[in-house]
């Protein structure tokens, strides 16, 4: 059984207000037969997994060129397995997002603060994840974006904190050839001190005939 509601709500030409919740649900009911004996044994497996997003966006200056954006996420799933014994496993995880956008004909600027939580029978995850980039348009040839994340996670067992750096050039070299550079750093560590992880360095040619 899978089932979506949407819905969404401008308040005025500034503030708008969107929603959505989804439910999946499946049960399998397998039979089988027990090892020397002729009795059937039953196994009944019950998946449901329920996903609800609420996000509201508020449009700033005059120009309405730049807005603020603020998101809630919930998604639970529920795994239930009956024969001899009963075993349930579920999984809940919040996400907070709140986020910052400007654009314009050639600059592009998005910020993004996010607060992540991971919950299971067996342990607790949390996550707290700013997120930077920018993009600027030079000319009808060269475009430049980079991005920089910083995620960091506790657990019940562990801290790892990681970072990573994006830098990509596109050129276009006439209608149907294309050039891409793209430079990314990513550090990584469970202790205080940072170390890089990887330092990739590519160089993409694109034609289009």
């Amino acid at each position: 059984m899978v089932g979506n509601v949407n819905a969404n709500y401008s308040i005025n030409d500034r503030w708008n207000v969107n929603s959505t919740y989804s439910n999946f649900k499946n049960v399998e009911r397998n039979y089988f037969q027990s090892f020397n004996s002729l009795a059937f044994d039953s196994l009944s497996i019950s998946l449901l997994n329920q996903n609800f997003n609420i996000s509201t966006t508020y449009t700033l200056g005059k120009s309405k060129k730049s807005a603020v954006t603020l998101m809630y996420s919930n998604q639970m799933s529920n795994r239930i397995q009956s024969d001899s014994l009963i075993t349930n496993s579920q999984l809940l995880n919040h996400l907070y997002t709140a986020n910052y956008s400007f654009s314009n004909e050639k600059f592009n600027v998005n910020s993004a603060v996010s607060y992540m939580q991971n919950k299971t029978e067996s342990f607790t995850t949390k996550a707290f994840i700013p997120n930077f980039s920018l993009a600027y348009t030079f000319s009808d040839k060269i475009a430049a974006r980079s991005n920089i994340t910083y995620n960091h996670m506790i657990s019940d067992f562990n801290l790892l904190r990681s970072l990573s750096l994006n830098q990509d050039v596109n050129y276009q070299i006439s209608k149907n050839q294309t050039l891409i550079f793209t430079n990314r750093w990513n550090f990584n560590t469970s202790v205080n001190k940072f170390k890089l992880l990887e330092n990739l360095v590519e160089m993409d040619y694109t034609l289009k005939f």
